[in-house]
């Protein structure tokens, strides 16, 4: 994978050679802005609604943009499952399902596939692209990075090594 050098040090991935400017520029912004909030009316897998200024201030929060028939989001699974054994305190990993079709927005299948592929942490379905489209999110799987000010540190587009 390709690194694209951000504002403050971070590190833009692309799984693809070639990163139209359009899309460098957005994510630098996106890497450079505060985090948005969860969608007070969405619904939730593994927890009750969370509250990335509220519940979760103070801690660092990965954001995973998938969507349960991508194979690419499936595969990093075990490094967030990982993650999440090698950092149990100073980390929330949180699964923003945006899914594609009609019928991966359909809360009863996200639980099916959750349970499925046995994932343990919170994950919100993001069926509107509202959370997609404030992290201006171009393709699963996506990992936006929060740190414990609430400020977006990093993102990694695609499946990384």
């Amino acid at each position: 994978s390709s690194g694209i050098n951000a504002e403050y040090g971070q590190t833009l991935y692309s799984s693809n050679k070639i990163v139209d400017d359009a899309v460098i520029a957005g994510h630098l912004a996106a890497a450079s802005m505060s985090a948005v909030e969860f969608p007070v009316n969405a619904d939730w897998v593994n927890s009750p609604p969370l509250s990335i200024h509220g519940n979760l201030k103070g801690r660092y929060i990965l954001l995973d943009f998938f969507t349960y028939c991508c194979i690419n989001c499936m595969h990093i699974l075990p490094a967030l499952h990982q993650l999440e054994q090698d950092v149990p305190e100073g980390l929330v990993v949180i699964g923003v399902h945006s899914g594609k079709f009609s019928n991966e927005k359909n809360n009863n299948n996200i639980l099916n596939a959750v349970s499925r592929y046995k994932i343990t942490h919170p994950v919100i379905n993001d069926q509107d692209y509202e959370m997609w489209n404030s992290y201006s999110i171009i393709c699963w799987p996506t990992l936006v990075l929060i740190n414990p000010s609430g400020n977006v540190v990093l993102i990694s587009i695609g499946e990384s090594d």
